[in-house]
């Protein structure tokens, strides 16, 4: 299992993409699990599997294309922000 919280924060185009072909060729070549965090939504690709997080709870999972439909717990996470 490799964890990787917020690993392209600050990067370039370039230098991201470069760590997401590396990890995605971990995870075809070696079978290996990754828990990627972050707040870019671009590098999700819809056959990812994603879980929203908000103050340490779920507030959702499913495949990207399902979960951006129901907005809900998106919602939720702005109200309860403040």
């Amino acid at each position: 299992m490799l964890l990787l919280d917020e690993p392209t924060a600050g990067l370039d185009i370039k230098a991201r993409a470069g760590i997401l072909e590396v990890v995605r060729g971990l995870v075809a070549d070696e079978g290996i699990g990754v828990l990627w965090a972050t707040h870019l939504v671009d590098e999700i690709r819809d056959d990812d599997h994603v879980v929203v997080l908000h103050k340490g709870r779920v507030l959702a999972t499913a495949l990207p294309v399902p979960l951006l439909a129901q907005e809900a717990p998106i919602r939720s996470a702005r109200r309860s922000r403040h």
